[in-house]
């Protein structure tokens, strides 16, 4: 999911990707990666990565519908 700012971008065309866009005032140098129970946080600040994971079954799964959720309200 990206800003409205990254609509038509090299990285938002991708073949077997799907793009979605929220409003410009929620974009954030932070990203969020999900997979099995694990959640890594990644922010990043003057081009260097800040990271942490954290290792949980139902905080991964609270993080997917949180995503579910971003996911149904955005534009494509």
């Amino acid at each position: 999911m990206h800003d409205a700012e990254g609509r038509g971008r090299k990285v938002t065309k991708l073949k077997l990707m799907e793009s979605r866009f929220l409003p410009k005032e929620y974009s954030s140098p932070a990203v969020i990666n999900i997979y099995a129970d694990r959640v890594v946080n990644v922010s990043w600040q003057n081009s260097i990565p800040i990271c942490f994971m954290i290792i949980n079954k139902e905080i991964a799964d609270s993080y997917r519908k949180w995503f579910g959720l971003l996911w149904k309200n955005s534009k494509k």
